[in-house]
């Protein structure tokens, strides 16, 4: 029992976080390892976001140096 009881204690909590993981969505960690240097990009930002901010940044107004 005493050599037992570890394994299935281990067995049992990584049922556990492998069940609760899928509940929200998340995917378990991949055994095979990334690359050093290797870019992974989760979140892209809209590019109409970019085209609202000309809209907003006023009028430009050409002038002239008037020399008194």
């Amino acid at each position: 029992m005493r050599y037992i009881a570890p394994y299935l204690i281990q067995m049992f909590v990584k049922k556990a976080q492998k069940r609760m993981m899928q509940d929200m969505g998340h995917e378990p960690p991949s055994s095979g390892k990334k690359k050093e240097g290797e870019i992974n990009v989760d979140y892209v930002p809209d590019k109409k976001k970019k085209n609202a901010n000309k809209d907003d940044m006023g009028d430009y107004i050409d002038f002239e140096e008037i020399k008194e």
